[in-house]
């Protein structure tokens, strides 16, 4: 499934709580909570505004999240992104412009230092 056709919290829309899921999710919208998808990848577009607890295996962000991230295979931020929270992954990218407030923990052994998410 393309990116463009995946489920999505669109603009005006919001949701809090636990949400899990398979696949690709994105937000325009505003999500708040805690978000599970270990094998997942969420998309926060620029419009989107995440307030949660997270761990996906893939994240891209051009929006804003404030709340901490484990990613078991990458976390992107793309020109404008702004994070506030700490991040585990295994590869974090950050495109000019993507701006993170907290701790990085990356590389091979990120994860298997980290505390797992009950």
């Amino acid at each position: 499934m393309r990116g463009d056709e995946a489920p999505r919290i669109g603009p005006g829309t919001s949701f809090d709580g636990v949400l899990s899921f398979e696949g690709t999710l994105r937000v325009e919208g505003e999500l708040a909570g805690s978000v599970l998808a270990q094998t997942g990848s969420l998309v926060v577009g620029a419009q989107g505004r995440v307030r949660a607890r997270i761990e996906v295996a893939e994240l891209v962000l051009a929006g804003a999240l404030v709340g901490d991230v484990v990613a078991h295979r990458r976390v992107e931020l793309l020109p404008g992104a702004e994070l506030e929270g700490n991040v585990t992954s295994p590869l974090i990218m950050i495109a000019d412009g993507g701006r993170i407030a907290g701790r990085c923990h990356t590389g091979p052994a990120a994860l298997s230092a980290s505390p797992k998410s009950s």
